[in-house]
């Protein structure tokens, strides 16, 4: 893909500070007096941490002599502590690609991706959206200056606006001003200081450490940033939030099981609290 890069430097900073950043709430439950809790890891990309502490919390209850550790960090971050040899128990995936990535390197167990909830592709512009972007068409207008998007090769927000562009038939006309940064939380950062008009970013990403989640609706505003819009699930298509039981991690069995409770009808009404579609089928997270 023939886009530029921009350099890593402190964009994840810049943004945490313009945008609220990785939220974390404060609700483990403490074990038991007398009992050694087994304690699972789980990677948490950021976005991901209002529903993860929603179901760890369910979790926890039904099953008191376990403890899930939450490590929370960007997407890429966590892939790459898996890739240079970190073995968690458990990795929320955002999507397909990051799925894609860790099957392609033998370390998805067996059996172990499940589905959690429906992701989608949010576009966020500058407050006052100087690009004048009102819909998924306008992206074609050389007014609305440079795209941002995380390099489609390790991003499924990427990679899903790639499709969309493509599916709209407005490839040719958006390929040269597309920016590639490598953090999909560069991209609000980009978006937040002005650098680009537009950045495609995973939609509930937006909402993450709001008081009361639900889908991001155009127009909202957060800090610098305001949310245009959703690219349509037909143009970018449908993928998913899943649980990823990592292959060579200590705990393979309690893992597995923590997969599928989290994959539970139950399990499911935390995501779409917090933004997040019910997996097809299920209007409204659960079967």
């Amino acid at each position: 893909m023939d886009v530029k890069r921009i350099p890593v430097f402190l964009l994840v900073v810049a943004f945490l500070a313009a945008a609220g950043g990785c939220s974390l709430r404060k609700t483990a439950p403490q074990p038991q007096a007398g009992t050694t809790p087994l304690t699972l890891e789980v990677f948490v990309p950021c976005g991901v941490g209002s529903p993860f502490t929603d179901v760890r919390q369910a979790f926890e209850a039904k099953n008191p002599g376990v403890h899930l550790k939450m490590r929370m960090e960007n997407t890429n971050v966590l892939m790459q502590r898996i890739l240079d040899g970190a073995r968690p128990d458990v990795f929320l995936a955002l999507g397909d690609v990051e799925v894609e990535r860790l099957r392609k390197v033998g370390l998805v167990e067996e059996g172990s991706v499940k589905p959690l909830a429906g992701n989608y592709v949010g576009l966020v512009a500058p407050a006052g959206n100087p690009g004048g972007i009102q819909s998924f068409q306008d992206l074609a207008n050389p007014s609305a200056g440079e795209i941002c998007l995380a390099d489609p090769e390790e991003n499924s927000s990427g990679r899903h606006l790639q499709r969309a562009l493509q599916k709209a038939g407005i490839w040719d006309q958006v390929k040269a001003r597309l920016v590639a940064t490598r953090f999909p939380a560069e991209v609000q950062a980009n978006v937040a200081q002005g650098k680009v008009n537009v950045g495609a970013i995973y939609g509930p990403c937006f909402v993450e450490g709001a008081k009361e989640g639900g889908r991001p609706e155009a127009g909202t505003q957060k800090g610098k940033v305001m949310y245009l819009l959703t690219v349509p699930a037909e143009l970018a298509g449908e993928f998913q939030a899943s649980a990823v039981a990592v292959k060579g991690a200590a705990h393979r069995e309690q893992a597995l099981r923590l997969a599928e409770f989290m994959a539970a009808a139950e399990s499911r009404t935390p995501w779409v609290k917090w933004g997040f579609d019910p997996l097809p089928g299920s209007s409204k997270g659960h079967e």
